[in-house]
């Protein structure tokens, strides 16, 4: 058997091979036992680091869906309000509604498979609330540009059909058969009569162009204006006018001033409206709270 001589302070000693591994063998199970130890705590430290990160991570992607989810809240309130205005414009406009388009489903975007998570769960939600407004929100921009298309329309049509008293006074005589007060004859009064004292104002009903300024046979001083829409009123036994052949006017500009120009008993206003080259009541065209008798 191999022996080794070690001198040690002055002292010789012989042992061999097998005694240092002896001597050597718990060194070595110890130093064994602490890289041991240092590995276990080395990797416990990066999967705490891990696990940290990965938390700081998810916290992170967790106020930012909380974030969106606030924002998609909001903008599906705005949206509800928006489509309710819309559909109450759409009555008043008697334009059909598009509950039904809003109803249609959608199809989802490509999602990876195994999205099972918390994170991918939200995420998926989300995702079909963002893809559904984005549908309801092309619908809407549509469906508002052909609201404010008729409604301008609308607008415009409104501003052309008179809709208010010509003059301030006292209805004297309505539209329809009457007794003419000059022959006594039964005969068909086109129009309607507002009696008042001489000079006071005399305003078009409607915004249009003045196509006529002078005398009509027993009507006197007169001035038509031309409306749009089949729409023409005529204004009769004025005292003067200011208003010539093409100015435009709006509604309650002053076109002249009421007198008893024309065949008359005494002052009033003579107010026509033509539709469409017929003659309608003057009376269906003034707003409530208006008339007076």
């Amino acid at each position: 058997m191999q022996k080794w001589t070690i001198i040690i302070g002055g002292k010789t000693l012989i042992v061999s091979k097998w005694q240092i591994y002896t001597l050597l063998l718990p060194f070595i199970f110890i130093f064994g036992l602490s890289l041991w130890s240092c590995g276990n705590f080395i990797q416990s430290g990066i999967a705490n680091v891990n696990k940290l990160l990965l938390s700081k991570q998810r916290d992170k992607y967790m106020e930012k869906i909380t974030e969106i989810d606030r924002m998609v809240q909001s903008l599906e309130r705005r949206y509800s309000k928006i489509v309710f205005q819309n559909e109450l414009l759409r009555t008043a406009l008697d334009i059909p509604s598009q509950k039904e388009e809003r109803m249609l489903g959608t199809g989802g975007r490509y999602l990876p498979d195994g999205t099972n998570s918390v994170l991918d769960d939200k995420v998926i939600m989300l995702d079909k609330k963002l893809e559904g407004m984005e549908k309801e929100q092309t619908l809407e921009a549509e469906d508002l540009s052909d609201l404010e298309l008729n409604l301008t329309r609308s607008r415009k049509q409104l501003e052309h059909t008179p809709s208010i008293m010509p003059t301030w006074g006292r209805i004297t005589s309505g539209f329809g058969w009457r007794r003419d007060p000059f022959t006594g004859r039964r005969a068909f009064h086109n129009g309607i009569d507002i009696a008042n004292k001489e000079g006071t104002p005399v305003v078009a009903t409607a915004s249009g162009e003045v196509i006529y300024v002078g005398r009509m046979a027993h009507l006197g001083t007169c001035v038509k204006v031309k409306h749009g829409y089949g729409y023409i009123s005529l204004y009769g036994h004025l005292k003067a006018t200011t208003v010539k052949i093409g100015d435009n006017v709006e509604r309650g500009n002053i076109i002249g001033y009421l007198g008893s120009s024309g065949r008359v008993t005494g002052s009033h206003l003579h107010y026509t409206i033509i539709k469409y080259g017929r003659d309608i009541n003057p009376l269906d065209y003034i707003l409530p709270g208006n008339v007076i008798y």
